[in-house]
């Protein structure tokens, strides 16, 4: 892969041509079916009952319409991931309207509404599986690449829900919560397998084994083994000097990955784990280690068990306790030339290791009252009892960090949806936040819903959250090699403003709209000390942002689906009147599912255009327009399930900013790649 420049007139062709075409190719297809689209008003019953409302769990935690929601929400099922070809839950995130994802070769990193910092692992949105945070108990991030801790093939649908959530869950919740939800054990036959291969270098397998019995037992098994050989030279520009190797990293992209997720429920009662063992060699030579070294990689692991009961109690209350145990942990080496100041001009390879261990408890109550409100509240505690981050070298040997520690929460939550009259439902609810590294917290949410009109419902919407600063960011030095501790820093904060429409047009489409406005103080940033010129997190950034969103979903009872999305947003920072890095203006999204014979075979188009971004230093990077076509076939045998995907179908040549502990300001993403994947249920 290398870099070429294109001229001024195919860079506007680019920018221009492909959107132009995907817009037109989506309008013809909603142009082409929506003869039929009547208002919804004048439906029959039996027409009603087939409009599709979603529902999600993740806004209240509680399964409710998406229109009754305190929450801009957006839905994407299982039936999506397969058409559409989605690989990883970063892919998924990618074609969520208003949502972008930056690549670095090794980790994804996840942008909403303008916002994507350097040296953020995810740590400003919620992760959740079946409900269970998964974001870590040391940096408090997600892994979301195939570093992510379940294979994309075993996920029902991913709720998507905007906005601060800290009112039910505490921190990390800044910009959104994303719960995942997974396959039940009853969508299985018996047993599913599936293998699939493509470029560069890239196979998978996959083997899964579920049932639900009569009396009510339900048990799912599952295990996966991904490889990706990986390009097998990557040029970067900025090391294409002697005696370097002229900008060329060779063979130094593989990844490996291992996956296993079970499920053993009766009932109300529910015993589930998951497992991920991802490995990433480095080719970017992060933290200014030997470009070209084999030995730079990293390995990540992540697991967690949970018992889960719900229970419904005669006097109607509702009763839910969890009690899960997770782990994570990060080893990390990099090569370097020069051993540091002990050992000078010394050749090492420094090792960069962490361990967390945490321990979560839940006990959640609800009720309903006269058929008009429902009541939830609950208790949640947290007990990192381990935060350990190690840095040393075996050879010479020598310890630059060995920083053990543990910390504590909890959090009490509350919230009251009432409606008032027939049309208007009031959501209030509120969490406080004792940690024992840090000051207490309080967070409200306060949410008003009318349903205006049939088919028609508007949405006032206002929160706070907060995020605390986590062991990685206040504790993490690498023996002032490349970054140093700041153990003053306090937790960020945000509120924001939203008003949100959700219109049912006729049967087959729905249009959402949303205006935002949030207001960020004290975020934590990883910036370069001038002083030292060493890496160090600050709260240096106030940050406010504004911006809309759009999106028009349209389903047809004969396969057709279609889901076009808009976000145009500021981000900036508060003190320097500045546009935030990475953080794009305009945003379009689109994904058409078009039946090509029957059921049996159909076809998935999807694209995404981004505005450009300004990298450090100002540095711009294009705007880029990627497209992405599946071909999914269905039961041509039984239990037989074929597609093809090609990625970059264009073979765009497109770059992501990135963070400050690589040399590479802008990095380019791959070309085309492609994808075969046979899935067998028996």
């Amino acid at each position: 892969m290398s870099i070429s420049t294109p001229s001024p007139a195919q860079v506007a062709k680019r920018k221009i041509r492909p959107v132009v075409l995907g817009v037109v190719a989506l309008f013809r297809a909603f142009q082409a079916q929506a003869s039929d689209a009547t208002d919804l008003s004048q439906l029959s019953l039996e027409e009603l009952l087939e409009v599709k409302v979603e529902s999600v769990t993740a806004a209240s935690k509680r399964s409710q319409l998406t229109t009754d929601a305190p929450a801009s929400i957006t839905v994407v099922d299982r039936e999506q991931i397969q058409h559409l070809g989605y690989q990883t839950l970063a892919d998924v995130l990618r074609g969520v309207r208003g949502f972008y994802v930056s690549y670095d070769r090794n980790y994804s990193y996840l942008g909403t509404r303008g916002f994507s910092r350097p040296g953020d692992y995810n740590s400003r949105v919620l992760f959740l599986v079946n409900g269970q945070r998964i974001n870590d108990g040391l940096t408090e991030g997600a892994l979301i690449g195939n570093e992510f801790v379940l294979d994309v093939d075993l996920i029902e649908r991913v709720e998507i829900v905007r906005g601060p959530g800290s009112a039910m869950y505490g921190s990390s919740a800044f910009f959104g919560v994303i719960n995942v939800i997974t396959r039940e054990p009853g969508s299985f036959r018996a047993g599913e397998a599936s293998f699939e291969g493509g470029s560069p270098g890239y196979y998978k397998g996959r083997i899964s084994l579920g049932h639900r019995w009569d009396n009510e037992v339900e048990f799912l098994l599952s295990g996966t083994l991904m490889n990706r050989d990986g390009w097998d030279s990557l040029y970067y520009p900025e090391f294409d000097s002697p005696p370097g190797s002229n900008g060329r990293a060779i063979g130094l992209d593989h990844e490996e990955a291992q996956n296993a997720l079970g499920r053993v429920a009766w009932k109300g009662l529910s015993l589930e784990f998951g497992y991920v063992n991802r490995f990433k060699q480095l080719p970017t030579a992060p933290y200014e280690s030997i470009f070209g070294d084999p030995r730079n990689e990293t390995t990540d692991m992540q697991a967690y068990g949970r018992i889960r009961l719900e229970h419904q109690l005669e006097n109607e209350i509702e009763l839910v306790a969890n009690l899960a145990i997770n782990q994570n942990d990060y080893d990390g080496r990099y090569a370097y030339s020069d051993a540091g100041p002990a050992f000078p001009g010394v050749p090492v390879l420094e090792y960069d290791n962490s361990r967390a261990r945490w321990i979560g408890e839940e006990l959640l109550v609800r009720r309903e009252f006269w058929e008009r409100v429902t009541l939830t509240g609950g208790f949640e505690g947290r007990q990192n009892v381990q935060q350990d981050q190690f840095t040393f070298s075996k050879d010479p040997q020598f310890n630059t960090l060995s920083d053990t520690r543990s910390s504590s929460l909890w959090g009490a939550y509350a919230q009251s949806d009432w409606k008032v009259i027939e049309p208007v439902t009031l959501s209030l609810g509120g969490r406080y936040d004792q940690y024992s590294l840090g000051p207490e917290s309080w967070n409200p949410r306060f949410a008003g819903i009318w349903q205006a009109l049939p088919g028609t419902t508007l949405k006032a919407i206002y929160g706070t959250a907060f995020r605390a600063p986590n062991a990685y960011e206040t504790y993490y030095t690498d023996g002032n090699n490349t970054q140093k501790t700041n153990p003053d820093l306090k937790p960020e904060s945000i509120q924001t403003y939203e008003l949100a429409l959700e219109q049912q047009l006729g049967k087959h489409f729905r249009l959402s709209l949303s205006a935002y406005r949030f207001q960020a103080e004290d975020l934590i940033n990883q910036i370069v000390d001038p002083s030292d010129n060493l890496l160090v997190y600050r709260n240096v950034d106030q940050a406010r942002g504004q911006g809309v969103e759009a999106e028009l979903d349209a389903r047809f009872g004969n396969g057709w689906r279609a889901r076009l999305g808009y976000a145009g947003q500021s981000a900036e920072d508060r003190q320097a009147s500045v546009s935030l890095s990475n953080s794009p203006r305009h945003i379009v999204q689109g994904q058409l599912i078009v039946p090509l014979w029957t059921d049996r075979l159909t076809a998935g188009i999807e694209g995404r255009y981004l505005s450009h971004r300004h990298a450090g230093n100002d540095i711009p990077s294009d705007p880029q327009f990627v497209a992405n076509l599946t071909l999914f076939s269905y039961q041509w045998v039984s239990g037989l399930e074929l597609s093809a995907s090609v990625y970059n179908l264009f073979d765009r040549q497109y770059s992501d900013p990135t963070g400050s502990e690589l040399t590479q300001r802008l990095l380019q993403q791959d070309g085309r790649t492609f994808r075969i994947k046979l899935s067998y249920a028996f």
